[in-house]
């Protein structure tokens, strides 16, 4: 016999509800998982491991990954400068080159596309040859600045400067191209392959393979001298040079490392782990930018230069590849489709245990109460109360 709806089933439902909910915000306020937000005033009262009393959450201002330009078919090959982008697309059957600022348009066909703003260089065939190709954003005009039988590959592009790799010598040499007067001319020549240029300002940074490894080496145009900066075994490559800074990738036993060398100290540093592959890093003067082996998966991870610490900035189960900076904004390759990420490192930082401040206050004046789990976020578990610390500021 079937029975009405009464006021017993009424509460029993809205009982269920409530307990749903209340677990639900139970567990999120108790572990504060919170994608952009930043945990304060907290405090853990019964030394679980957990916040759970007088928690507030601070906006950081994070936000996860957005895509920029995506289709049925390949983007990727991407460049940055200011407000826009430089890709190259195989929609139309071949390679071409692409400008986006709020929408895109094709510059015509070709590979590996650079920008600095107003300028845009990428290298395309012409009669079987490859030749390289210059696009004035604030004229809207675009030209090919090289002509001949011999092959002008990996075009850069700084200030008044285009640099590339030519093999009119029967080996490749470095050339450039001035904006300001029309010129070209080889800068960098030798018995070996000079090639992979990247220019900034007075510097050029390139690849040289004379001594049977590919080694960096950074050309100073005031002096007119070129110098080794490569300070491992290894076979460099992929490199990249802004501000006071150069980085590249470095083959050291079949692992890839990230090495950052400094133009002001002559330093280098290296930023590898000896376990995760490193590759493409890219750099200015606040931070580098690089794809990181995590699992099956490269993510990408940077380096802030004012912290000297790196982090992770993505984790989304694919390969994010190619990275591009600019300013504290990357973009990239994900699915064959180019995507935006921001840079904040206070998003990216990991407050470990508990940090449980006696007054309430994420900075504490006083000595925390031990409780065996990790109260100076130093990631080790406390065995005593002498790991304790006097301030602690956990994120």
């Amino acid at each position: 016999m079937k029975r009405g709806f009464v006021k017993k089933d009424f509460f029993i439902i809205i009982s269920i509800l409530f307990l749903i909910v209340a677990l639900t915000f139970y567990f999120l306020d108790d572990k504060l998982v919170k994608v952009g937000y930043a945990v304060a005033d907290c405090v853990d009262a019964d030394a679980d491991g957990f916040y759970n009393e007088n928690c507030t959450l601070i906006d950081l201002g994070c936000e996860d990954e957005s895509v920029v330009i995506s289709g049925d078919y390949i983007q990727t090959g991407v460049d940055v400068d200011e407000n826009y982008l430089v890709y190259k697309d195989d929609s139309s059957g071949s390679w071409e080159v692409y400008l986006y600022d709020s929408t895109s348009s094709s510059l015509g066909s070709g590979i590996n596309p650079r920008i600095n703003y107003p300028y845009v260089v990428w290298q395309s065939l012409d009669s079987g040859v490859w030749q390289i190709n210059l696009y004035d954003i604030s004229s809207a005009s675009s030209t090919m600045i090289t002509s001949g039988n011999s092959h002008k590959v990996s075009p850069d592009v700084s200030a008044d400067k285009i640099v590339w790799s030519d093999n009119s010598a029967g080996n490749w040499d470095i050339y450039q191209y001035d904006l300001t007067t029309g010129e070209q001319s080889v800068v960098i020549s030798g018995e070996g392959n000079q090639f992979s240029p990247r220019v900034y300002e007075d510097y050029i940074v390139y690849l040289d393979d004379t001594s049977g490894t590919k080694k960096v080496y950074l050309y100073t145009s005031y002096t007119g001298t070129s110098l080794e900066i490569g300070s491992s075994d290894g076979s460099d490559n992929a490199i990249d040079v802004s501000s006071d800074y150069i980085v590249w990738q470095s083959n050291v036993e079949g692992l890839f490392e990230i090495n950052v060398y400094s133009l002001s100290s002559g330093e280098v540093i290296s930023l590898g782990d000896s376990v995760n592959d490193q590759r493409l890093p890219q750099v200015n003067e606040n931070y580098i930018i690089w794809m990181q082996m995590n699992g099956n998966n490269y993510d990408l991870y940077y380096y802030d230069f004012s912290s000297a610490e790196s982090y992770q900035l993505t984790d989304n189960g694919y390969d994010n590849l190619m990275p591009s900076l600019s300013d504290n904004e990357v973009y990239f390759v994900l699915n064959d489709d180019i995507y935006y990420m921001g840079i904040n490192p206070a998003c990216d930082s990991v407050a470990l245990g508990d940090c449980d401040d006696d007054d309430i206050t994420i900075n504490s004046d006083a000595i925390e109460e031990c409780d065996e789990i990790d109260n100076d976020c130093d990631g080790v578990v406390d065995e005593s109360c002498d790991n304790e610390t006097v301030s602690v500021e956990c994120v």
